[in-house]
């Protein structure tokens, strides 16, 4: 990468179907082709620089949605273009499928049936789960980053 870019980016994903390619850069998380030609970004991820590469355990590109999980086992969605966190949810619950479908699903207990469904939840999460903005531009990095740290925990 170093022969095309002066800047060195951490990869954050790969979306093998698509040949896109998820690049933190500079704090920004930016869209590239397989040849690292930019595709475009996203510029209203503000957040995403502060979340562990590791923890990230999914990304949806068809919703612009990724999955992170925290060492407490719980997990959180991440809108890659409105900059807004999910509440807590329970990562066994959570089921990703690869590129080119890229669905989120949920597992559903029903009772009644003594089933398990799963109910796919890729394009309903905006309605399903309370969001909250983690970091807006110009606010002090102390606001935010021992709740931040708190939530990784």
């Amino acid at each position: 990468m170093s022969n095309r870019m002066k800047l060195q980016a951490r990869i954050l994903a790969v979306d093998r179907h698509s040949q896109v390619v998820y690049l933190l850069l500079n704090g920004l998380l930016t869209t590239h082709h397989f040849d690292l030609k930019p595709i475009g970004g996203f510029a209203d991820a503000l957040s995403i620089w502060l979340f562990p590469p590791e923890a990230l355990f999914g990304l949806n590109p068809e919703t612009d949605t990724a999955f992170y999980l925290t060492a407490s086992g719980k997990g959180f969605f991440y809108n890659l273009g409105s900059n807004m966190l999910s509440g807590l949810v329970s990562t066994s619950s959570v089921v990703f499928t690869a590129p080119p479908t890229a669905a989120l699903y949920f597992l559903e207990y029903d009772r009644s049936a003594a089933s398990i469904r799963l109910r796919d939840i890729s394009h309903s999460l905006g309605t399903l789960l309370q969001w909250r903005e983690v970091f807006t531009s110009g606010q002090a990095f102390e606001e935010f980053s021992k709740p931040l740290e708190k939530l990784f925990e």
